[in-house]
Formats: structure tokens, C-alpha cells, sequence
């Protein structure tokens, strides 16, 4: 049986998905064939950082309601890891990222492998 990858986009690759349609990463994302998800923090995120661009906005609002990318909420687990890395490390997006790879609801599953993609893109 071959593994699903679960590809984990940041929150600078669902700003590239929402003003630069033609991007690399653009492209994998609506060719399909993979599952494209991200952290309900760096989704909120994306929209701070798009805001004043309602355009970029509705784009990325459309992603997720058509489950284009999906957005997994968060767990205790994910929480308290996430609080241990960012003491250690000092970066509370990155590390609630992080944390959902090791314990968020796939991982939980095990129901496939999830890659994190960050800004470059040259994981896909």
C-alpha cells in the first residue's frame, strides 16, 4: 500500500497561494494529487498579512472552503508541545507548526507521512 504525504504549507506559502497564482507551488497545489494542509494559526496568519488586499483574501477563503487546503484545528497535545518548543526556540508560529506535524490529527492517524513546505517550495 503506498503512504499518503500530507504536504504542511506555512504561513508564507498561503500568501504566495493567494497573489501569485502562477507559482510553482500554485501549480501543485491545483494540479491536485496531493493534500495540501495548514494550522488554523498560520491560516489566520496569512489573512492578517493579506489584509487590505480583499482580492488575496476571498482567493485563500475559497482554497479552504473548497478543501483545496484543508485547516486543522488544534489539541492539548499540539498545545503543549508547541509551548515547549517555542520556550526553547522563540518562534511560537513555527513551532505550533511543527508541533502539529508530530501530533496533530494525521499524525494521529498514521495514515501517511506529513512534509512541511515552507516559502520556496522546493519540498514539491
Amino acid at each position: 500500500m503506498k503512504s499518503i504525504s500530507f504536504y504542511y504549507l506555512d504561513t508564507n506559502c498561503l500568501v504566495q497561494l493567494a497573489t501569485e497564482p502562477r507559482s510553482k507551488l500554485a501549480r501543485r497545489v491545483y494540479g491536485g494529487g496531493a493534500r495540501f494542509m495548514t494550522t488554523a494559526s498560520c491560516f489566520c496568519k496569512a489573512l492578517e498579512i493579506l489584509e487590505g488586499n480583499s482580492d488575496a483574501c476571498d482567493h485563500l477563503r475559497e482554497l479552504q472552503k473548497g478543501e483545496t487546503i484543508l485547516v486543522e484545528e488544534t489539541s492539548l497535545a499540539v498545545d503543549q508541545e508547541s509551548e515547549r518548543l517555542a520556550r526553547k526556540h522563540g518562534n511560537r508560529d513555527a513551532a505550533h507548526l511543527l508541533a502539529t506535524l508530530r501530533f496533530g490529527e494525521f499524525a494521529r492517524l498514521n495514515a501517511g507521512r506529513p512534509v512541511l513546505v515552507t516559502e520556496d517550495a522546493e519540498t514539491l
